[in-house]
């Protein structure tokens, strides 16, 4: 979550960044690319986690369980909604 987070950032700040992790398409055309397809770069942005969050329980738990937390979302869509 930190690191496409920062590479977010760092997209956003580079001037020859490509429009596709800068948030400058429309949402639909964001959201088909963040769920289908993959970006792949020459140089890369080097990626390093400060120790301080490296170390962060909270982190630690939201990135083991993150699939977990979908859960609640899954049950109460099935209440208000049913199977199909």
């Amino acid at each position: 979550m930190i690191r496409l987070h920062d590479f977010r950032d760092w997209a956003g700040a580079s001037r020859n960044a490509t429009i596709i992790p800068c948030h400058r398409s429309g949402f639909w055309r964001d959201a088909w690319w963040q769920l289908h397809c993959g970006l792949v770069l020459k140089r890369p942005p080097e990626f390093r986690l400060e120790p301080r969050l490296a170390s962060d329980r909270f982190y630690a738990f939201v990135e083991r369980t993150w699939m977990w937390q979908q859960l609640p979302w899954a049950i109460l869509f099935f209440v208000v909604g049913g199977w199909s």
